[in-house]
């Protein structure tokens, strides 16, 4: 949530509900996915999507992207930026026409890396 200036009192709410952090990053993630590209509050649909269920992200590809270890997933990600393909199930369809500053934009979201 510090990478994404969640407000204290969001952070107190999340808190309090019992808000999974793998959950939140499944909402980023979803964001940054060609279904939630229309999004315009990121952070803010994270935070109502994770107040009705706190336990609960996106699913699908998000998930189990969430679920990785956070250095495999920066990795992958880094990996993209370079202009490699990511042989993690799902990621190049999930990302595979995401612009270059959308995914830098979500490194720094889930990892504090400004581009």
């Amino acid at each position: 949530m510090q990478f994404n200036r969640v407000r204290a009192k969001s952070q107190t709410a999340l808190n309090k509900c019992g808000a999974s952090g793998q959950a939140f990053a499944s909402w980023l993630i979803y964001a940054y996915t060609p279904l939630g590209a229309k999004l315009e509050d990121l952070v803010g649909n994270a935070i109502v999507r994770l107040c009705e269920s706190p336990n609960t992200g996106a699913g699908g590809v998000c998930d189990r992207l969430a679920a990785l270890p956070p250095e495999k997933l920066k990795a992958a990600i880094e990996k993209s930026l370079s202009g490699f393909p990511v042989e993690l199930s799902g990621f190049e369809s999930a990302f595979g026409r995401t612009q270059k500053d959308r995914k830098q934009e979500l490194l720094g979201r889930l990892f504090g890396d400004v581009p």
